[in-house]
């Protein structure tokens, strides 16, 4: 009596390792897949983040009586409170700034110091704003304010330099600081602002020759 022949165990072998190493790299792809959907979900909600802000947030602020430093990273979250003064460096001279006076609605009072200015869209109004600077110290001599440029920001936008408008008296550009010691106040070209966010707008400005952006808040 013949025994069956024992069914040759070559092909199914084969198949079997065939099915494993299809079934491996189909789950490593899968968990490529979504290890790689979770980072893009992680980078994606920087992104929006960072889109919200669009700014960096400060590292540290100074303490109750410190005075703020000239930054070269546009951040409003650091500006200084209203009339607390912001330290800039020029020519070996340590001079402060900070906000002297703010004047929302400031159509009337421009058109009374005869600076002549249109009136602005219903929603939007004129925002006076005066700068004292103080030459703290550094080599006697003359020092001239320079000029700036600002812009205002206000509900997260950032809107005009000015209003096309010159300074009313005195303007703060271009006033001589004699020496250490000295100080002047003088205003800005006046800024178009939404009347809504005049009381939390921001000041950013740049002054000529100072490295640096200041940033001080109106309200």
């Amino acid at each position: 009596m013949f025994l069956p022949a024992a069914a040759p165990s070559g092909p199914p072998q084969r198949g079997v390792t065939k099915q494993f190493v299809l079934l491996a790299v189909a789950g490593l792809v899968a968990f490529a897949c979504i290890s790689g959907g979770v980072a893009a979900l992680v980078a994606a909600g920087g992104r929006a983040d960072q889109a919200t802000t669009g700014l960096m947030r400060p590292t540290s602020t100074p303490s109750p009586g410190g005075i703020f430093e000239a930054s070269e990273v546009r951040n409003p979250y650091s500006a200084a409170p209203l009339g607390a003064p912001v330290r800039i460096r020029a020519s070996g001279r340590e001079l402060h700034i900070s906000v002297a006076s703010v004047q929302q609605d400031a159509l009337l009072e421009l058109l009374r110091l005869g600076i002549p200015v249109a009136p602005p869209d219903p929603n939007f109004d004129y925002l006076l704003i005066k700068l004292r600077i103080q030459y703290v110290s550094g080599p006697p001599g003359a020092f001239v304010t320079p000029l700036t440029t600002q812009e205002v920001m206000a509900q997260g936008q950032t809107w005009g330099r000015s209003a096309l408008a010159p300074s009313p008296p005195p303007p703060f550009s271009g006033a001589v600081l004699p020496g250490p010691g000295a100080s002047h106040e003088g205003y800005l070209p006046p800024a178009i602002v939404p009347k809504a966010g005049q009381a939390e707008a921001v000041l950013s400005l740049q002054l000529q020759g100072v490295v640096g952006e200041i940033w001080l808040r109106l309200g």
